[in-house]
């Protein structure tokens, strides 16, 4: 699946697809949102989640890496650097 094909399908569709074939890579905290981070194939899908409720807010995708930075201090990288 291309970011292009994900960005066009409804928002219930692109759950199901980031249920299916996401791999979650990130997660991070506002004050009112929880935002988990998925890879599916070569882009990235962002969920925001309220944070009252836990429903969904919104979806978003992207393959710029920029869009990642918010979510790099996150990343442990502890594992690699015993190597």
């Amino acid at each position: 699946m291309t970011l292009e094909e994900f960005d066009n399908l409804f928002v219930d569709d692109q759950v199901t697809m980031i249920e299916n074939r996401g791999v979650l890579i990130g997660e991070r905290e506002e004050s009112h949102h929880r935002f988990l981070l998925f890879q599916i194939d070569a882009f990235y899908t962002e969920v925001a989640l309220r944070k009252k409720d836990d429903t969904i807010w919104k979806v978003g995708c992207f393959d710029h890496p920029i869009l990642l930075e918010p979510y790099l201090n996150r990343i442990d990288l502890s594992e690699i650097t015993r190597l």
